[in-house]
């Protein structure tokens, strides 16, 4: 049971991320909406793998997570430092990632190109160094960070509410509109990950609905 609440998030978060680096153009994301994405993927083991790990040596416990039966013991405190945790390290996350903003389907070199243009109409002139864009009159970096196996890209802003940022990113997500990305393989192993995990939590789910009806009928 535990094994399929797990995995139907993460199958889910699979599959849009596959679908997401299907798309024909880059896609800029925000930072925030990024990181709901990945904290809806992992929620399996948030809420019920993480719980079910802490409570292992209890016997009670474990049968309520492998069977579903049993009386669940009263461990009220546990849960609720376990809850604080989970809520404040998401929050403390979250409040992090405003500071982001994600690109699917690009690389490096095509987003510190197209920066390096807009930065210039917009009569804005950054001091470059490597991957960073330090823009002396706004007192605001930019960082573009790459991951080339996800075809990847991610902008990190400082501070994170720094006008210039709408304007440039207005403008990017704009031209990466009108150019044509290359999806390569990476999609379809994410796609034919997340519906394997997919069909095994369906499979699961239905094995254990039959399961309890053979129980009923049985008696």
């Amino acid at each position: 049971m535990i094994l399929l609440i797990f995995f139907f998030p993460l199958a889910i978060y699979l599959l849009l991320l596959g679908l997401l680096n299907r798309c024909r153009h880059p896609l800029l994301v925000s930072g925030v909406w990024d990181g709901i994405g990945l904290l809806f993927g992992v929620s399996g083991f948030l809420l019920f793998a993480g719980p079910a790990v802490l409570t292992a040596f209890s016997e009670r416990w474990r049968l309520f997570w492998l069977l579903g039966r049993g009386d669940i013991p009263s461990w009220g405190f546990l849960a609720f430092l376990y809850f604080l945790l989970v809520v404040g390290g998401a929050a403390l996350y979250l409040r992090r990632q405003r500071h982001l903003t994600a690109i699917y389907n690009t690389n490096a070199g095509l987003i510190e190109h197209i920066v390096t243009e807009i930065c210039k109409e917009l009569g804005t002139n950054p001091v470059r160094s490597d991957h960073f864009f330090l823009f002396q009159e706004q007192a605001a970096v930019l960082e573009v960070d790459s991951f080339p196996l996800m075809h990847h890209v991610t902008l990190y802003w400082e501070p994170a509410d720094v006008p210039l940022r709408r304007l440039v990113e207005t403008e990017l997500s704009r031209r990466l509109a009108e150019s044509v990305s290359d999806t390569g393989l990476l999609s379809s192993w994410l796609l034919t990950l997340g519906f394997v995990l997919l069909s095994f939590d369906l499979f699961g789910a239905f094995f254990l609905i039959a399961l309890s009806y053979l129980h009923v009928f049985m008696r």
